[in-house]
């Protein structure tokens, strides 16, 4: 019988929803994604809308492309 697959990642493994989730595709907070910015930028939030998010300050008011970030980037087959 295969391992039951862990859920959550390890503590300090993640990012708060602050940092920059990019590098570590999981977030910290119950209930929050990665959602990627950009190629330079991702961060874990609620939800996201596609382009210009009022909430972000003027100097980095660029578009969200919106895509979700997941340490599962190879699709798992074995089911």
């Amino acid at each position: 019988e295969p391992c039951p697959r862990l859920t959550t990642p390890p503590p300090g493994m993640c990012s708060d929803s602050t940092e920059d989730c990019s590098k570590t595709k999981c977030c910290n907070e119950l209930g929050t994604t990665c959602f990627q910015k950009n190629d330079w930028w991702a961060s874990c939030k609620v939800s996201c809308t596609p382009g210009i998010d009022p909430n972000d300050p003027p100097a980095y008011a660029s578009p969200w492309t919106c895509k979700v970030l997941t340490r599962d980037e190879v699709e798992d087959d074995s089911q």
